[in-house]
This record gives structure tokens, C-alpha cells and sequence, in this order.
């Protein structure tokens, strides 16, 4: 799977719907896709998880989070499924595992950046 710092370049210029027919004409299966989504709903989720750390208790933050996680699960391939279902899914939470593992190797200067980022996204 792909690490955070893949996400944070992303990230960084704009985060963008990937949705089923873009992965198609790459040559992506559907499952493939759900997996690459769910990875970027879990470092999604890491950033909820640490960037208060880094730019406190922002409603900004978490609007945007949430923003951006539904972006994601708009193109699910599933889509009845929802962010408190992804809780429970066995790849995902290995996904988040990894996740949150790659943020804890991020330097901290990088993570202030990304979480600015974050609560300055507009859509």
C-alpha cells in the first residue's frame, strides 16, 4: 500500500475524487480501488487523530476531515457504505494500523504543514 507520503503529495495540491471510472481507465479492478480508497480514508482518519495536536481544537479541522472522508466514500464502489462501517472492516483496520504507523515516522514539522493544509482545504 501506499505510505503517508504519498497522501500528504496529494494532499498538498489538492485532493481529488478518485472515483470508479477513473480507476478503470487505468486498469484498476473495483476491489483494487476500495483499497486504495480505504487507505486514504484511513490517513484521513489519522489526521483527525493527530492535527489537534498540532492546530488545536479547530472546527475547521474537523469539518474538512469530514469533507474529505465523504469525498473518498462517494467513490466507494459500495455506496451504502459509511465511515462507522469502514470501522469494522478487517482491511481497513489494517490500513489504519499502517496509517498511523507511518504518521509516527513523519517528522513533526511535516505533520504541522499537512494539518494547516487540512484545515485550510476548501473544495
Amino acid at each position: 500500500m501506499k505510505t503517508f507520503v504519498y497522501f500528504f503529495q496529494v494532499l498538498g495540491i489538492s485532493i481529488t475524487l478518485c472515483t470508479q471510472a477513473v480507476f478503470a481507465d487505468e486498469g484498476i479492478s473495483t476491489q483494487e480501488a476500495d483499497s486504495l480508497i480505504k487507505d486514504d480514508i484511513a490517513s484521513t482518519q489519522v489526521l483527525q487523530e493527530i492535527c489537534p495536536t498540532f492546530v488545536g481544537a479547530n472546527k475547521k479541522l474537523e469539518t474538512n476531515t469530514q469533507k474529505i472522508i465523504a469525498m473518498y466514500l462517494s467513490g466507494y464502489s459500495n455506496k451504502s457504505i459509511t465511515f462507522s462501517a469502514l470501522q469494522n472492516d478487517s482491511e481497513y483496520k489494517t490500513l489504519l494500523s499502517e496509517a498511523r504507523q507511518a504518521a509516527k515516522e513523519m517528522d513533526h514539522h511535516e505533520q504541522h504543514e499537512l494539518c494547516e493544509e487540512v484545515v485550510n482545504y476548501k473544495d
